[in-house]
């Protein structure tokens, strides 16, 4: 017999719908209604997040809610606006209970269905997601969890000393640019970005600066030149979330005009975009962008360090020849950190970072494009530094579409790819200190790599980190 209705029960359980409510039990569905999407630091507007609640069945007369927010307070002040029939106790700054008695379920049922809304008064939101845990006591329900707010507070703030020193001719260095992001968004690459701009097209961003980063950003962060007066500064990969801050060093310009009265500005932005599910299961983005802008510093005349030393007659009678040996036995007791002379040659070259002109052999000769660094390695166009080393020009072959470069000297054969992390020498790959780049329309091209490979011996190479002078004897 007991079989029997066993059976009987399990053939009902089979055949009856299951939105079919059974008296003695009721079933109970929740949903958040207005959530702050668009909150922007931390402003609420007139209107608040609605707790909905449908009852259908008949064995709940009264209820209560256990609601805890994370990453806000809740307003309490506000909520005694509830109806008499609503009870509200506080265990903690986020953490409260609502009581809804018989007379307010009695008020708001219809049939066997029982239906209301209930306005969430909150406060002191944290930046980045705040969400609303919910759990009914007696249990009747699964605990719900809304997303209750995305907010944009205190996201990003830049620190820039004006006092920098941008002189009226030549290149300055300007002070170091400090982004820090106090959200909890992680920072992903293609989402999180940083745009340098140079107001004033006539200062010429000379080099790839150095760059910082911490927190979130440690080690996840580098630079690219747009142009010549925009650098942007990416994310590399998406980061775990919490703040960080980024720091742009010896970022240097150089003036291109001959008259000018001011100091350019320098204006960062800085950009996120969101992309986070509502409640209702759809994808939404939201872009945030500051701007900060400052003077790059005060607009001086290049101070002088060196006074001219008093000759007499007989070191004004000093040949032209005897000048040109003492001016090489300088360079190279300048570039080399031990301070010694570099090996002799038969020509001697200098390049001069954000020069436009490189000297050989004593004589200047212009360029078209500065000499630059990226990530501390120096950088020179390809015409410039071919035709400074004595590559003929039918011996530059560049490839548009691939944008690859071959150059051909005493027999060596040197090819190299824009952005490429190697380059072949004779058919050998080998790998490169910093990749070739495109900087205003120029292809550039590590220095110190295209030498050795052109078999120029790395002794007969060296950098002046004072006066950011390049020397190649050859």
């Amino acid at each position: 017999m007991k079989k029997l209705i066993l059976s009987l029960v399990l053939m009902l359980a089979v055949f009856i719908p299951s939105n079919v409510v059974f008296a003695g039990r009721s079933d109970v569905a929740l949903s958040l209604e207005d959530a702050y999407y668009e909150m922007t630091n931390g402003v609420t507007g007139d209107s608040y997040p609605t707790l909905n609640v449908k009852v259908t069945g008949d064995s709940l007369t009264s209820m209560a809610f256990h609601l805890v927010l994370d990453g806000a307070d809740w307003d309490t002040s506000k909520m005694s606006k509830y109806d008499s029939n609503v009870t509200v106790s506080r265990s903690g700054t986020s953490d409260i209970q609502l009581k809804f008695s018989k007379e307010f379920f009695k008020a708001n049922k219809s049939g066997n269905t029982t239906e209301f809304s209930i306005p969430l008064y909150a406060k002191n939101f944290c930046d980045g997601y705040t969400y609303l845990y919910v759990t009914e006591t007696p249990t009747y329900m699964d605990d719900a969890e809304f997303l209750f707010a995305s907010n944009t507070a205190g996201s990003f703030s830049v620190n820039y000393d004006e006092n920098a020193e941008i002189y009226k001719t030549g290149i300055s260095v300007l002070s170091d640019i400090k982004i820090s992001d106090s959200s909890n968004y992680p920072a992903v690459s293609g989402e999180t970005s940083f745009r340098i701009s140079i107001s004033d097209p006539n200062f010429a961003i000379v080099s790839i600066p150095d760059i910082e980063g911490t927190g979130k950003y440690e080690d996840n962060v580098y630079c690219e030149l747009e142009s010549s007066t925009v650098l942007n500064v990416k994310v590399k990969e998406e980061s775990e979330t919490g703040t960080g801050i980024i720091t742009i060093k010896n970022l240097t310009l150089n003036r291109t005009a001959e008259k000018l009265t001011t100091s350019p500005n320098i204006t960062v932005y800085s950009t996120r975009t969101i992309t986070f599910k509502t409640n209702e299961g759809t994808s939404k983005t939201r872009k945030i962008e500051d701007r900060t802008t400052y003077s790059c510093g005060e607009y001086i005349d290049r101070k002088s360090d060196l006074t001219a030393p008093e000759t007499s007659s007989a070191a004004e009678e000093t040949t032209a020849e005897e000048t040109v040996e003492e001016s090489e036995e300088t360079a190279g007791e300048e570039i080399t950190e031990e301070n010694s002379l570099l090996p002799e040659g038969e020509n001697v070259l200098t390049f001069t970072v954000g020069a436009e002109s490189y000297v050989i052999n004593g004589e200047t000769v212009e360029t078209s494009s500065p000499c630059i660094v990226s990530e501390g390695s120096t950088l020179l166009p390809l015409r410039a530094l071919s035709k400074a080393l004595g590559v003929a020009d039918e011996d530059i072959i560049y490839d548009a579409e691939t944008k690859t470069v071959v150059i051909i000297k005493d027999g060596n054969r040197v090819s190299i790819e824009q952005n490429g992390d190697y380059m072949y020498v004779n058919g050998k790959q080998q790998e490169v200190s910093t990749p070739a780049i495109n900087y205003n329309s120029c292809m550039y091209l590590p220095v110190r790599d295209i030498c050795s490979a052109l078999g120029i011996e790395d002794d007969n190479i060296g950098y002046d980190a004072e006066t950011k002078t390049v020397t190649v004897i050859f």
